[in-house]
């Protein structure tokens, strides 16, 4: 969906917010119906009970009249009514003490109701259908279920579900793909029609309407934002065909309330107790790379997890050089190097591409689904016990996940689902709970580790600021790209010449021209790439999934300054690399030595170098691809990472010794606190790589999306 549909769908809603607030029934009519669909598809995925679900939509709107006045503001009314069905489904489910979902119908109970006559095909869904239905949908995680349920309701449109649910359509498109292999072939035909079928019709609206005609609440009253007298009738309005099959509109006065229905649904306590999660795992990734991302090449990274349960949710998900927190009303991506961050200003259950983490900490509950699905897809399932070192028994489940992408596909093996993988999980046979997980790798001549948990928490108290970001005030916001006044020149580019002239701009240093191309351009990245010198741009090509265009591209980058940490506080006494930092002295690479340097044969030779001599001599012995001397400087893990990076190159017929970095070694300063010597040097580079440019955006251009 455009920006500019959005933006008019948003003024619309707040004029119809306006209208409704003066007491116009047929203002609110039309928001019943513009929002009917969506509100009653998420009661669905939660309960799996057509019926119950149209409850709890009509209560939904029932609430959503009686306090629209405490909506602060208009033009966010989707949401605010989201997180209304969202507070009244976990209300519902905590006072009955269930999970979502007991309420579906049940397969093995049909077979015991009556027969009836049938409804007209065209409005019909039978007791049986909708059992299969449900039993089909209940083993979709709900990431998947609410899209899927969506698209097919909202007449098979994705921008209708990506306007929905806020995200973008490549995201939606994802979901979709997802949720459509986890279903088992012989019923996705059925699950198709039958979730057109079952979507509210006019009566729905109709019985809203004539819902809101037997409150006591008074449109005045709903402008004074005032709520509805305690303890009358619950009214329910049943329009019945000649079955019980027909759709049943309920429509709730909800006086039995306690206490008033709060608007701000985001701040409720939700459950008692604490219900939590925190997961510590290992990466093989680039540090500041995607969430999403892997690199078999790299050594590992840091990732993190934490989840605080109820409502509202909240979450946190960490690795070296970027941070993505949703507190209960907004979820933020910061870029720690770039100092740039992107909002969602609405609640998330998973956004910025931490759904597959995302889903490692919902296993607990969802690897039975896992394993159904699995074998749908005629994946390999394997299930063991073993006994963990402490004696506990534990129940083993490996997963071999097939990505379906071939060898030659460009994002093959560079991320978590652009992956063929074999996962092991394991969990307490007693309490069912995830104690660890492993990923390998599969396609090489061993199956290579990718990730690993190294700790398993439940139900600890996580400190409130876990969930809270202290950013810098001089932050760079993301902004979606604007039309601009010659908008038609740039967006008839194609992308090898968009491109070219991004990279051009960029040697210019010409920031207003490069901004058109990447619209959130930062300080550190205008001092990576401005002066750089092009040597060539390629021809574009796809990669599935990924909805953009791939640009190869070959420049050299301007002079970066470095610092290296450099110290000799070790038995051998000769200098040895502990650290990379950057201009600013920003730790980038921490050279960890799980073994104290060696004492060498020749020892004294290397002990008589200074500090820029050492640092000289291990990017020489790098240049050279010597491992054995550069490993006389280095930890065991930088000499193997950058072998990897290597072996890589040396993969896609790249002459790696033409790309390493070229280092001129400058001044030597002294740090009583760190205690240890930094010396400055000037790095010159040449990069060859894929630029990645997308035009789904409201302006139609080419933008960067990646690939710098």
């Amino acid at each position: 969906m455009t920006s500019e549909a959005m933006n008019a769908a948003e003024f619309n809603d707040a004029a119809l917010v306006a209208d409704s607030l003066k007491g116009n029934r047929e203002a609110f009519r039309r928001i019943v119906e513009r929002y009917q669909t969506l509100i009653a598809s998420l009661a669905y995925c939660a309960t799996g009970n057509v019926s119950q679900s149209e409850d709890l939509a009509q209560e939904t709107f029932v609430s959503a009249w009686k306090h629209l006045a405490d909506l602060r503001e208009p033009a966010k009314l989707r949401p605010w009514l989201c997180s209304i069905t969202r507070f009244l489904i976990s209300k519902q489910f905590r006072r009955q003490g269930r999970e979502p979902a007991y309420a579906a119908e049940s397969l093995e109970a049909v077979a015991e109701w009556p027969a009836r006559e049938p409804l007209p095909p065209e409005q019909a869904i039978s007791t049986e259908e909708k059992a299969i239905l449900w039993r089909s949908l209940e083993r979709l995680p709900e990431l998947y279920r609410e899209p899927l349920v969506l698209f097919y309701r909202e007449h098979q449109s994705i921008a209708a579900v990506a306007r929905d649910l806020e995200l973008t359509e490549d995201t939606v498109k994802q979901r979709l793909a997802r949720g459509r292999s986890m279903l088992q072939e012989q019923v996705l035909a059925f699950v198709e029609g039958a979730l057109e079928r079952t979507k509210p019709d006019k009566a729905f609206t109709l019985g809203v309407i004539a819902t809101l005609s037997l409150l006591t609440t008074s449109a005045r009253a709903a402008t004074a934002g005032t709520t509805a007298t305690q303890g009358g009738l619950a009214v329910k309005l049943l329009f019945m065909t000649e079955t019980t099959k027909a759709i049943i509109v309920a429509a709730l006065a909800l006086a039995a309330l306690t206490t008033p229905v709060a608007v701000h649904y985001y701040q409720t306590s939700g459950w008692g107790g604490r219900n939590t999660f925190h997961l510590k795992g290992r990466l093989r990734a680039w540090p500041g790379s995607n969430f999403l991302s892997i690199a078999p090449e790299a050594d590992f990274v840091p990732v993190e997890i934490w989840k605080e349960l109820g409502h509202p949710l909240k979450w946190r998900v960490e690795k070296p050089g970027r941070v993505a927190v949703m507190d209960g009303q907004t979820a933020i991506l910061y870029f720690k190097g770039n100092n740039l961050g992107i909002k969602i200003p609405h609640p998330s259950r998973s956004a910025f591409d931490t759904d597959w983490l995302q889903e490692v900490a919902d296993l607990s509950h969802g690897i039975t689904n896992e394993m159904r699905n699995a074998r749908s897809k005629g994946w390999k399932v394997e299930t063991a016990r073993e006994f963990g070192a402490n004696g506990r028994e534990l129940n083993v489940v490996t997963i071999e996940t097939l990505c379906g992408l071939p060898d030659d596909n460009y994002l093959k093996n560079k991320g978590i689902d652009t992956s063929d993988t074999r996962r092991v999980y394991r969990f307490d046979a007693r309490t069912r709970r995830l104690v660890s997980a492993q990923f390998y790798l599969l396609g090489g001549a061993e199956d290579e580790l990718i990730f690993e948990t190294s700790q398993v928490d439940y139900n600890q108290s996580i400190k409130p600021a876990v969930f809270h970001l202290d950013l810098p005030a001089n932050i760079t916001w993301y902004q979606k790209p604007q039309k601009l006044p010659d908008n038609q020149k740039y967006a008839a580019m194609t992308p090898k010449e968009a491109a070219r002239s991004f990279f051009e701009a960029c040697a210019k240093e010409d920031w207003d021209e490069a901004g058109k191309f990447m619209a959130n351009l930062t300080p550190d990245t205008k001092k990576y790439l401005g002066g750089l010198e092009i040597i060539s741009v390629g021809e574009p090509y796809q990669a599935k999934p990924y909805g953009g265009q791939f640009i190869p591209y070959e420049v050299k980058l301007p002079p970066t300054t470095i610092n290296v940490r450099v110290s000799n506080a070790n038995p051998a006494k000769r200098c040895v690399l502990t650290g990379v930092y950057d201009e600013q002295l920003r730790l980038e690479q921490d050279l960890k030595w799980v073994t104290t340097p060696e004492i060498l044969p020749n020892n004294e030779v290397y002990a008589r170098m200074t500090p820029a001599e050492t640092v000289k001599a291990y990017f020489e012995a790098q240049a050279r691809l010597d491992w054995g001397e550069m490993g006389k400087f280095t930890t065991g893990s930088d000499v193997a990472d950058t072998q990897r990076q290597v072996e890589q190159m040396q993969k896609t017929g790249l002459d790696a010794g033409k790309y390493m970095p070229t280092i001129t070694v400058d001044e030597t300063v002294w740090s009583a606190k760190e205690s240890a010597w930094f010396v400055k040097c000037q790095m010159t580079q040449i990069k060859k790589w894929n630029l990645a440019l997308r035009n789904d955006n409201a302006a139609g251009r080419w933008q960067v999306d990646g690939g710098l």
